[in-house]
């Protein structure tokens, strides 16, 4: 008869866990790739302490930083002292195992034989292990001078922009000055003639003088309060602002203060209006500017208009817009002329000689009551400028 077994008997103690593989090699042929491409592959060992996997890359015996053996683990400042504030950033992911590759800020080492190697260091994990990727970056280093170079210049030429552009306002400001008081003396001049003339032309002929005066006092001051702000720039009209004015009593009163120049010169001015044109011309508008855009146009004109020639000042209405169309018989524009024509102190083609301030002024003028001016190039048949204005109410 078989025995039973023993009972009693102890139970088997359980087996015990395995062991924790040590974390693998990092693969030789990606080592190699790396070390092929000048990328420095180092291993964390401890805090702050690297070792260096092999191959190393060439430029690494170059550096001053590195008389020491390279089989030994070794602290990373030590020989990249750059390193020290980036690195906690770097341990930090480190520990945690898991993210992204981080970079840190290019920097420079310097060599034994005295030139320099650009450095860029990159950290990520990696099978269980923490690597330091460090490779030259002279490409980067290079675009970033080109860029700081670049920046550079451009600084030095808006520099130069900052003076000439003060140094032309500071003329300005003086030619300005220097035009008032002569023309306070000529002011006076035609006022004791007003009380003298008796001749019913001599007295229009002064009186339109006088107004002329007038008129060339408040452009003094407006050029003197556009020039004075610091940003001359367009602006957009606002809307709780919107100022009217009667455009065909202004285009009216202008022509009728140039006639006697363009008879003076032996030249027609004429005004023509589109049918059906109903006054008043109400637009959004400053009487005072608009008249002084008005008389830059036509001053323009009679200085190109040949003598016997008719300079035509036409109104038009398009819906929401009043237009004005001043047309010459002179040389015209040059096409080149057009892009620059109405920019702050250009001159050239049909103004030598001048300030190049007119149709800069027309033009910021018309663009903050959300007109526009335009110009079309018609070298040798005349000049033909348009003007266009929005349409609006009577101000109350």
């Amino acid at each position: 008869m078989a025995s039973s077994p023993t009972t009693g008997a102890a139970p088997a103690s359980p087996p015990s866990p395995p062991s924790p593989p040590p974390p693998p090699p990092v693969d030789s042929l990606a080592a190699a790739v790396l070390a092929a491409q000048q990328v420095l592959i180092l291993r964390r060992t401890q805090f702050g302490s690297f070792e260096i996997l092999a191959p190393a890359p060439a430029w690494l015996a170059r550096l001053a930083t590195f008389p020491t053996a390279l089989d030994k683990p070794f602290p990373i400042t030590d020989r990249f002292p750059f390193l020290e504030v980036w690195l906690p950033e770097a341990e930090e992911l480190w520990r945690s195992g898991t993210g992204a590759p981080i970079h840190s800020s290019l920097w420079t080492e310097p060599t034994r034989d005295g030139t320099d190697l650009h450095l860029e260091a990159t950290a990520l994990p990696l099978q269980q292990q923490s690597l330091l990727l460090i490779r030259r970056a002279d490409a980067e280093h290079t675009a970033r001078q080109q860029v700081l170079q670049l920046a550079r210049e451009r600084m030095l030429d808006h520099e130069r922009l900052l003076e000439e552009i003060s140094a032309k306002e500071i003329l300005l400001h003086c030619i300005i000055h220097d035009l008032a008081g002569p023309l306070a003396g000529i002011q006076g001049c035609l006022e004791i003639l007003a009380n003298r003339a008796r001749d019913a032309e001599d007295t229009e002929f002064v009186q339109l003088g006088l107004l002329q005066a007038g008129r060339q006092q408040r452009l003094i001051r407006t050029i003197l309060d556009v020039f004075a702000s610091h940003d001359p720039s367009p602006q957009a009209p606002s809307p709780q602002v919107q100022p009217s004015h009667d455009l065909i009593t202004c285009v009216d009163d202008v022509v009728e203060g140039l006639r006697p120049a363009f008879l003076a010169k032996g030249a027609r001015l004429q005004t023509l209006r589109s049918e059906g044109l109903q006054r008043p011309g109400w637009v959004v508008a400053e009487a005072s500017r608009l008249e002084r855009v008005l008389y830059n146009l036509l001053e323009n004109a009679l200085r190109f208009a040949p003598v016997a020639s008719t300079v035509t000042v036409h109104l038009h209405d398009d819906g929401q817009w009043m237009e004005v169309t001043v047309t010459d018989e002179g040389p015209g524009v040059a096409p080149e002329v057009l892009p620059q024509l109405f920019q702050q102190f250009i001159t050239g083609g049909r103004w030598p000689g001048k300030s190049g301030l007119g149709l800069f002024f027309c033009r910021i003028t018309l663009e903050r009551w959300g007109g526009n001016i335009a110009c079309v190039a018609t070298e040798g048949t005349g000049g033909r400028f348009r003007i266009r204005l929005r349409k609006a109410s009577p101000t109350p």
